[in-house]
């Protein structure tokens, strides 16, 4: 990854006490985190919504069983009536 290289940052040296100065610094990965947090996380967000709505989506629907005919919801791994695997 490369970084600008920015001016340094002189402030004047009026308005302040003798022997008083300014130190200025930079948190070291200040860019990681404003990439994670920019990007990073809107797109985990967003995969992640792929995989819940298919979800709710089968809520409401429902699967008949092929031994005994009765309809089950479509998230129940088993038959309701006669406990075979759907």
């Amino acid at each position: 990854m490369v970084q600008e290289k920015t001016e340094r940052f002189d402030p004047p040296e009026k308005g302040m006490l003798p022997g008083e100065t300014i130190v200025w610094s930079r948190k070291a990965g200040s860019v990681f985190w404003i990439m994670f947090c920019g990007i990073g996380l809107p797109m985990v967000g967003v995969m992640a919504a792929a995989f819940i709505f298919p979800a709710f989506e089968r809520i409401g629907e429902t699967v008949e069983c092929p031994y005994c005919r009765y309809d089950n919801t479509a998230m129940s791994p088993q038959c309701k009536n006669c406990d075979a695997v759907l």
